[in-house]
């Protein structure tokens, strides 16, 4: 009988590992300007390439009444969408750096799970809850190990499954499982040899940071130069990376 149960089970590993997935997710931002965003996690495994996207053209608000989200995408949601290239031990990220994309090379490999006992169902799926503590928050995920591959949305990875759900424990940054798919997906492949093709600059994550943060420190001084009682005010992040290895 054991032996029938692990043929099974490589069986089942055998026929996933063959496939190729797309996860869809929705992330929820209940942040300041609360809105919903979709997301994509694709998983070529015939090829070994792994890719995730977020696409701002799905970007809407939570509330459709919500004035500030009005103001929040005066700038067009096209050519803003967000890149992820997975290797063994870096995340490759495509993302603007003012008005150009850039290429930002993150060397996490990945978070310090804690694995607990506690499970529940995800779209008929049977998921285990892990925690983390990663740049500044506090997050909980739900991995699958029926489907056996280290990934996840963003830069979560490193667990004995996928992860179909995580969020930080404050609820401000939820992502959401909508659907799995086993498809062959190549449009995400396409997008990102189309920027690629462009040779955009490579910079590390603390090169990205210093430069991103020094240029909107740069345009907010522009706005109020020459204003009575305005004094410059060390940056204070406020999203979902709020402290790096080191500043540690």
């Amino acid at each position: 009988m054991r032996k029938i149960l692990i043929y099974l089970l490589l069986f089942y590993v055998n026929l996933y590992s063959q496939e190729s997935l797309k996860l869809t997710y929705t992330l929820l931002n209940d942040t300041e300007v609360p809105n919903m965003l979709e997301a994509y996690l694709i998983l070529d495994n015939k090829n070994s390439k792994y890719y995730f996207k977020q696409d701002y053209t799905t970007l809407k608000p939570v509330k459709n009444d919500s004035e500030k989200f009005k103001q929040f995408t005066k700038v067009s949601k096209k050519d803003i969408d967000r890149y992820f290239i997975y290797d063994l031990n870096s995340i490759e990220e495509l993302k603007l750096l003012g008005n150009v994309y850039v290429k930002v090379i993150d060397s996490v490999s990945s978070q310090n799970w804690i694995i607990t006992n506690e499970t529940k169902k995800i779209d008929n799926y049977l998921v285990t809850k892990a925690t983390c503590f990663f740049r500044g928050h506090n997050w909980e995920a739900w991995f699958c190990k029926e489907l056996p591959f280290p990934y996840g949305p963003w830069k979560f990875r490193g667990l004995p499954g996928l992860i179909l759900e995580v969020n930080d424990v404050n609820k401000r940054y939820n992502y959401n499982l909508v659907k799995i798919e086993q498809k062959q997906d190549d449009s995400i492949e396409k997008e990102i040899l189309t920027l690629l093709k462009e040779n955009p600059r490579v910079l590390s994550t603390k090169d990205f940071i210093e430069k991103n943060e020094e240029g909107m420190i740069n345009a907010f001084n522009l706005m109020f130069e020459g204003r009575e009682n305005y004094k410059v005010e060390p940056f204070t992040r406020n999203g979902i990376e709020l402290k790096y290895e080191w500043e540690e």
